[in-house]
């Protein structure tokens, strides 16, 4: 009774976390399932408000290129009808919000109302109002075979404020068609069309995301038959790609798992009682994780998800132990199975939950989020494996049955290969793997997080090619003491620049003066009209004060302008985007006070890479703190039991994480970790494991070596470098510990007693 007393506390205490997680699922419903890409990297404070200001804008920015496939001509009206059609469908979101050229209503009633704040530099000379310049320019406009001017032009516009600020605007790479739509034309002189939006919001739920994000990659099969190339790119595209491929990861490695429990179980006991008690036992302690993590986090990762369903595999050894500990003594109460495993499972779960908890201490909400289900998993199948699992009834196993003869048979071959020839194999492979981290060095690039040869990382290199020229941009934040302040600075700042220079930057005061610079247009256009006047009055043309004299004009604000590029200005500061090959462009930026860099790449690498090297001092003090332990405990034979064998899979998981990624990163360390907290498990039964075939610990570490593996080994299919890392790490390390461990144990060890077996 008392026992029961205890498994029913145990299941009382992993409901909690179920019964709240439950609540916040009931209250954020599919939301709690975050897809985030930002949620991944740091969170970092030291570039200030306006840095997390803009970076938040750029990461709802859309960008969308329509041409044709190079390969047919498309009628204009077919392009123009494609356009309106999308334009239409994309407003159909109500949390998107389009730019485009189509709808200028606003945009050109706002300018038109301050078309004296615009700029009359066609009419200055050496920034002074030149008469005579009006009067060539004017004339040159009137009569002009390729155009001319209409009389309601005349009449509204006699300065032609808007024909010159248009100019301007299109002056670069971008024209516009009759239509109203912006293209760009390549080198081809094929016509790109672009269309710019922005999300509303960044907490949008999963069904607008996946909404809008099958809708543009269905577009794009769909557009293939009318001939027409159909182009995105943005953080959300990004963002939906990486949850899509977490969702994919996820399946994979619950299906793998689930095949691979099931064929060990009903190989090994050859009944389905013992399958139905261990997924029972996984999917509480899973659910009880799962519950957990939302409830103190709000959230939890899809990432997450996908790492730690290989889980399964790793708290599966618990469950093992005791299946089989009660399947060979069938007789034993819960109370004597708990003494016979407690002092071992309890390393293990220290060792393990170590080995996992230690992530928390990188400042990624990931690998916070990892630590926490990690511990809550191993913690809630060792107690249910120990405190329910221990109450089952189980048929005996036969102890020379074929699978444990291979086991048998394999254990003492490994036993007789010479330790001569293990220990210089292990040398060999810590050499070699030191030799690579020193020759390649590490990847600290956050850009290893997501996939570099996908369709949309190849549609966001043309795009960038398209629109800005080039396949890089850098981004650069203007401050100033208010948004007026730094426009005025970035107009300073234009006078610095040559033209080819200006063509290579993209700035708000390109497009909106400042008010400093709409009060000196103004005055200049005041100094000028009179002149104005007489030129028009020689032609016949009598302009009415009370339509077009500019004595009443106003100013306006930046942010007055609909449809405008919002993105890129702030509360005290503009964004500007300048072209990554323009050194000498850059150059004036860096040089030019105000400026600061918004490369938060580059941050959030430097910030791997910080939080890479403190795991780095970490792993060495944790393999420090375990040799020093283990030779207290087995005081004898502590090098070739434990440290031969921990380094030996060390090496060879950096080895065959370079072979397979490339790389080192942040992720090859915390894997390291985890290689490091199990291999110790392994180091530690097997040098307590007896040499006669009645003990079980054989059994049951082989088993739930097979487990682990198949569990981390299929991390290496991921779509995500970042877990592939991990899992080409813990695979290939926890494969080559115990292989080594078994080499280098004695036939005839004197053991020391951590577990016993009938």
């Amino acid at each position: 009774m008392r026992d029961k007393i205890k498994a029913l506390a145990v299941f009382l205490l992993l409901m909690i976390p179920i019964i709240t997680g439950t609540a916040v699922f009931l209250q954020k419903g599919r939301g709690i399932i975050s897809t985030d890409i930002g949620y991944l990297l740091p969170h970092l404070t030291q570039n200030g408000e306006s840095s997390a200001y803009f970076t938040e804008k750029l990461s709802r920015e859309l960008l969308f290129v329509f041409r044709a496939d190079g390969e047919t001509e498309v009628s204009g009206a077919v392009m123009k009808q494609t356009l309106q059609e999308f334009t239409a469908e994309l407003n159909a979101f109500d949390f998107v919000r389009v730019r485009n050229f189509a709808d200028m209503e606003k945009t050109g009633s706002l300018l038109f109302a301050h078309r004296y704040a615009l700029g009359a530099d066609d009419y200055l000379t050496g920034g002074r109002p030149d008469p005579e310049k009006l009067r060539e320019e004017v004339l040159s406009v009137l009569y002009s075979p390729f155009g001319g001017a209409t009389e309601k032009e005349i009449r509204n516009d006699p300065f032609f404020t808007m024909r010159h600020y248009l100019g301007r605007q299109t002056a670069g790479r971008y024209s516009l068609d009759p239509s109203g739509f912006a293209f760009i034309t390549d080198g081809g002189n094929r016509r790109n069309y672009v269309i710019s939006a922005s999300l509303s919001a960044s907490d949008l739920s999963s069904s607008q995301k996946s909404g809008l994000f099958d809708f543009c990659r269905k577009l794009k099969r769909n557009l293939q038959s009318r001939k027409i190339d159909f182009l995105y790119t943005g953080a959300f595209f990004f963002a939906e790609e990486a949850a899509s491929s977490s969702e994919n990861d996820i399946s994979k490695i619950s299906i793998g798992s689930g095949i691979m429990l099931v064929i060990l179980l009903l190989f090994f006991f050859r009944s389905v009682k013992p399958l139905v008690s261990a997924v029972a036992v996984l999917s509480l302690a899973m659910f009880s994780a799962f519950g957990t993590v939302i409830t103190v986090f709000g959230s939890m990762h899809v990432i997450t998800i996908a790492i730690g369903a290989s889980l399964a595999g790793i708290s599966f050894d618990y469950i093992l132990h005791v299946l089989v500990r009660r399947a060979h003594q069938p007789g034993e109460s819960p109370a004597e199975i708990r003494k016979k495993l407690g002092l071992p499972l309890t390393l293990s779960l220290i060792t393990s939950v170590l080995a996992y908890g230690v992530t928390s201490f990188t400042g990624l909400n990931v690998l916070r989020e990892l630590g926490v289900f990690a511990s809550v998993v191993l913690t809630g199948t060792f107690l249910l494996s120990c405190y329910c699992l221990s109450l089952s009834r189980l048929s005996r196993i036969s102890a020379s049955s074929s699978s444990l003869n291979v086991l048998a048979i394999c254990h003492r071959g490994l036993v007789k290969i010479p330790r001569s020839v293990s220990a210089a194999a292990t040398l060999l492979t810590v050499t070699a793997a030191c030799c690579l981290m020193f020759v390649s060095g590490a990847d600290d690039d956050v850009a290893s997080l997501r996939q570099n040869r996908t369709e949309l990382a190849e549609m966001d290199m043309e795009i960038n090619r398209t629109v800005n020229g080039d396949d890089g941009s850098l981004w650069f934040i203007l401050d100033g003491d208010s948004l007026e302040n730094a426009m005025e600075s970035c107009e300073d700042f234009l006078l610095t620049l040559a033209s080819d220079e200006r063509m290579a930057l993209e700035a708000p005061c390109l497009k909106v003066p400042s008010e400093r610079a709409q009060r000196s247009s103004i005055e200049n256009y005041r100094t000028l009209y009179p002149a104005l006047k007489e030129v028009y009055a020689e032609q016949g043309f009598i302009l009415d004060d009370g339509e077009v004299s500019p004595v009443g004009a106003t100013t306006f604000k930046v942010t007055d302008m609909p449809l405008f590029s919002d993105f890129m200005t702030g509360e005290k500061s503009v964004l500007v985007r300048a072209n990554s090959h323009n050194a000498g462009l850059i150059q004036k930026i860096r040089s030019f006070r105000g400026f600061s860099s918004l490369d938060r790449r580059k941050d959030w690498s430097e910030a791997f890479g910080v939080y890479r090297q403190e795991l780095n001092r970490m792993l060495l003090i944790a393999l420090v703190l375990i040799f020093a332990a283990g030779a207290l405990v087995l005081r004898t034979g502590i090098v070739t039991s434990a440290v031969l064998p921990l380094t030996a899979g060390l090496g060879a998981g950096i080895i065959a994480d370079y072979c397979i990624t490339g790389s080192f990163n942040l992720f090859t360390t915390v894997a390291l970790f985890v290689v490091t907290g199990l291999g110790a498990d392994y180091c530690v039964f097997i040098r307590n494991m007896k040499e006669d075939s009645s003990d079980n610990t054989l059994a049951t570490l082989s088993l739930a070596w097979i487990s682990t593996e198949v569990s981390c080994g299929l991390l290496m299919l991921s779509d995500m470098p970042a877990v592939v890392n991990m899992g080409a790490v813990i695979f290939w390390g926890l494969a080559v510990i115990p292989v080594t461990a078994l080499m280098l144990k004695k036939q005839q060890a004197r053991t020391v007693k951590l577990s016993e077996s009938a």
